[in-house]
């Protein structure tokens, strides 16, 4: 309706309803008493977006003051400029977009598995088959660790990413779109992925142009956990992906895998097309 200083009529903006489950994951990390977003509130229907807030008072108080803490929020409304996008200053008024849900982490981890077996099959064009191709499997604390990366927007490799099991190795990708904020992780994952066309085998150092093929085919990397965003600015959508992946790929000198036939009881390994379907 154009009633807000600053800010031009929404011809789209739905009307809100009460959601049992949204409400119950909110008083879930409420009682957690931390004072950070919750890296793992997802859900299979959509991304969730999160307010926080945090005051103090010599009274006690039975009842949240939730008025105000709307108020509060909304009131970044008088430093928001119309298409600018997410800042920290404004993000509770705009509310970020972001998160990973069920479908999302299953497609990630088989899209990365078949991609590795297929390695370890010889058949990806010029590179040498995988003897020692290990499974990956979900880990909610990358996972988390990634996300939070992705809400803060910035689009560099996070440098305390590492959790104390092992060092952790980062993807990351940022997209725009003028058209759909819903994340395409089959085209991120493909665009990592096909480095591969410009990889020579132990070829040094590392850089950019291969180093997300070079992670993603790096045999003893056995976790992944991986976060997602979006915002509106200046016309169109960025979307922001992170993976994490551990223990870390991308070790200088040495090539991602051992080159030969799978040989799953020489390494231990599980034969991945008995525990997982492509």
């Amino acid at each position: 309706m154009g009633q807000i200083s600053g800010q031009p009529g929404a011809s789209n903006m739905q009307e809100m309803e009460w959601d049992e489950n949204l409400a119950r994951r909110a008083q879930q990390w409420a009682s957690q008493c931390m004072y950070e977003h919750d890296p793992n509130r997802f859900d299979d229907r959509f991304s969730i977006g999160q307010n926080l807030a945090i005051i103090w008072s010599s009274a006690p108080l039975e009842v949240g003051d939730f008025p105000g803490r709307v108020r509060k929020w909304f009131n970044e409304v008088n430093i928001y400029t119309w298409g600018q996008g997410w800042t920290v200053r404004t993000g509770h008024y705009s509310q970020v977009n972001s998160g990973v849900s069920e479908a999302d982490k299953q497609f990630i981890l088989n899209e990365h598995n078949r991609l590795r077996q297929q390695l370890a099959n010889g058949q990806i064009y010029n590179q040498p088959q995988a003897a020692n191709m290990q499974v990956l499997t979900w880990d909610d604390e990358l996972a988390g660790v990634a996300q939070r990366h992705a809400n803060g927007c910035q689009y560099y490799h996070n440098p305390y990413r590492h959790v104390s099991r092992f060092y952790v190795g980062e993807n990351i990708a940022r997209i725009w779109s003028s058209y759909s904020p819903h994340g395409d992780w089959g085209y991120i994952i493909g665009k990592w992925f096909g480095e591969y066309a410009i990889y020579r085998w132990k070829a040094w150092p590392i850089t950019s142009l291969i180093g997300h093929y070079t992670q993603i085919a790096w045999a003893d990397t056995n976790r992944i956990g991986c976060g997602y965003t979006y915002y509106y600015s200046g016309g169109s959508y960025t979307r922001y992906y992170v993976c994490n992946y551990g223990p870390t790929g991308n070790h200088y000198g040495v090539g991602p895998y051992e080159i030969g036939a799978p040989n799953c009881a020489r390494y231990g390994l599980y034969y991945s097309r008995l525990v997982t379907s492509y």
